[in-house]
């Protein structure tokens, strides 16, 4: 009947809702969450993307972190709400960074689960060749500055703050917590750091000058080894819920030897 059909095709949004924006670990276990994706569905506004940055020509490039706009559109990536999806191989020639649809508010607290899914990483490897093993970045970009007589080589547009996201070991996604504090000025960025067997998670902070020219976005990246793997999937989503953030916390921590946590604020 079509209301049977109605149920199945919501259930099957359920499901891939659910794997493709890391919500297994709150609807599992003791005290699982069996409401959550469906809140999260409910939601009247979620984390998109609007933004597409490249690096420029090394003959324009000012800084290290300097981006342009890029306008593609680029065959074989697929753009839609907080999920970025490459439907064929090699769809980036050169790594894409992806920022919000809005700019980070002056005030108060934004945190971020960001997922990036490739089929076939998180094999056996040696550690020799961490670049081929980084699988994206998350970080914040800056636009709107003006070069200024202490800084004249000052971008219009570039990374304020990045930090690298490698394969896990022996699974196919890397999982990251964003948390930014815009009262503290901070970037905390809780992801595995190491290519090795002793994968651990890390929680490294940033001082960040809120007070800078120009307007800061969250930003995420796939690199090379996820943009050119068909079926990868980068995904964010935002977590406004302080038992929700700890209880993602705690789950990073069991799955890796060691989390280092800041203390409170």
């Amino acid at each position: 009947s079509p209301r049977r059909a109605q149920v199945g095709v919501h259930h099957f949004i359920q499901k891939v809702t659910r794997d493709v924006f890391y919500f297994d670990f709150q609807m599992s276990g003791p005290g699982a969450d069996d409401t959550a994706v469906e809140r999260f569905l409910q939601r009247e506004s979620r984390f998109a993307f609007g933004g597409a940055y490249v690096r420029p020509g090394r003959a324009e490039a000012r800084t290290l972190d300097h981006l342009v706009p890029y306008a593609g559109p680029t065959p074989g990536l697929v753009v839609r709400g907080g999920t970025v999806h490459v439907t064929e191989s090699n769809a980036l020639a050169t790594p894409v960074a992806m920022t919000s649809d809005v700019p980070l508010p002056p005030a108060g607290r934004v945190r971020l689960i960001v997922r990036i899914f490739v089929p076939g990483s998180g094999g056996p490897r040696p550690t020799r060749d961490v670049e081929h093993y980084k699988l994206g970045s998350v970080g914040l970009v800056r636009t709107g500055q003006v070069p200024s007589e202490s800084a004249p080589l000052a971008p219009p547009v570039q990374w304020a703050v990045r930090s690298d996201l490698v394969e896990n070991w022996l699974k196919e996604d890397v999982v990251a917590g964003v948390d930014y504090d815009a009262g503290a000025g901070t970037l905390v960025v809780h992801s595995n750091s190491h290519t090795s067997r002793l994968t651990r998670f890390q929680a490294h902070t940033t001082q960040v000058d809120a007070g800078a020219p120009g307007e800061l976005y969250l930003a995420a990246q796939l690199l090379p080894k996820a943009a050119g793997t068909v079926q990868s999937i980068l995904s964010v989503r935002e977590v406004a819920d302080d038992a929700e953030w700890s209880r993602f916390l705690d789950h990073v921590a069991l799955e890796g030897t060691h989390l280092v946590r800041p203390a409170p604020a």
